[in-house]
């Protein structure tokens, strides 16, 4: 399948960040970007400014970065996030199963936000591990027959 056939896929950066130690791992955001580069998706990763300024110069080789300014809304980057998954009609990386909460206006419902978020974890080996919606599926052999 062409790249410009498959997906956008944007990566909430803060949600997978988290580790299972309650500190931000950013390393786990480049894991998950990488995973889709490497498969020929094209990828934006949104995270706050001043988050994973150590890893900028890895991240930037396999995605694109939307920073965002989040001082005074704390979930602003989830928007943005969402936003850019609208748009691109793409999927998001995400294990927050209530994305919907920033949802208004009544362009997206909750149901669009279940099938377009793709869950995952990352195995002992440090290894990203997704876990696709149904919608991905369907989505993706749709896009490989036209």
């Amino acid at each position: 399948m062409p790249k410009s056939s498959l997906p956008r896929i944007v990566i909430d950066g803060r949600n997978s960040a988290r580790s299972k130690y309650g500190r931000p791992d950013w390393t786990h955001a480049l894991l998950a970007a990488s995973y889709f580069f490497e498969r020929g998706f094209s990828v934006i990763v949104v995270k706050p400014h001043w988050a994973g300024k150590e890893l900028i110069t890895e991240i930037r080789k396999v995605a694109k970065i939307q920073s965002a300014d989040i001082r005074d809304e704390s979930g602003f980057d989830d928007k943005i996030a969402l936003a850019l998954c609208i748009v691109e009609d793409g999927y998001y990386v995400s294990n927050d199963r209530h994305m919907h909460k920033h949802l208004k206006g009544g362009l997206v419902d909750r149901s669009w936000c279940s099938s377009r978020r793709i869950g995952f974890h990352i195995d002992e080996g440090d290894n990203f591990v997704p876990h696709f919606p149904e919608s991905w599926h369907s989505n993706i052999e749709e896009g490989i027959e036209t």
